[in-house]
């Protein structure tokens, strides 16, 4: 079981707890599992400690990625910043480059940007988020198993308004809909000029 604690925000006010969403991607469809921590738990905000936890509880953990911004933001020297259209300060992402881990990247980068696309349209405050991603293959095939992502908020809203807010953007993120969907994928002839 995973568990956060409450998180105070600058004025010192309590904040309504971290939310996890854990969501199985695969063939067969989703599976949802939604945890409130408000029994406390762990002290402090969401780190390494969690992270194993998550990768724990997934099976999994080789191909784990992690995207993160606003309050959630990384601060390990290992995180790549970038700049982003939703925070001033931009997103960190902390993932080898794989093949594997990019596919996951994909994914997780997707559900944040929509995390701060859809709590605009539903007017749910969002300071932070962080996506964390993982799945597995088959070493003889090197099909992806499925994907699992989970998904951190720092908010002054509801449990039920972050609830909500996961919901939509699980029914509405591009590119998780598209690995779910499957696509071809060729090579083509590289050429120099296209024209000639």
């Amino acid at each position: 079981m995973l568990v956060m604690s409450h998180a105070a925000n600058a004025t010192g006010r309590p904040r309504a707890p971290y939310l996890l969403q854990i969501v199985k991607t695969s063939a067969r469809g989703v599976v949802r599992s939604l945890h409130d921590r408000r029994d406390g738990g762990v002290g402090g905000r969401p780190g390494a400690g969690q992270r194993t936890a998550l990768a724990g509880s997934a099976g999994v953990g080789e191909f784990d990625v992690v995207v993160s911004s606003g309050t959630l933001r990384s601060s390990a020297p290992d995180a790549v910043r970038f700049p982003h259209r939703w925070t001033a300060e931009g997103v960190t992402v902390q993932a080898p480059f794989t093949g594997a881990h990019l596919l996951h990247l994909a994914a997780a980068g997707c559900v944040l940007n929509d995390v701060y696309r859809e709590a605009e349209t539903l007017g749910v405050p969002v300071d932070g988020v962080r996506v964390i991603a993982t799945g597995a293959f088959d070493t003889g095939t090197w099909q992806s198993t499925g994907i699992e992502y989970a998904v951190e908020i720092d908010s002054s809203a509801s449990a039920d308004r972050i609830d909500e807010l996961c919901t939509v953007v699980d029914s509405v993120a591009e590119i998780p809909k598209a690995i779910r969907a499957g696509a071809p994928v060729h090579r083509v002839s590289h050429r120099k000029d296209r024209d000639g």
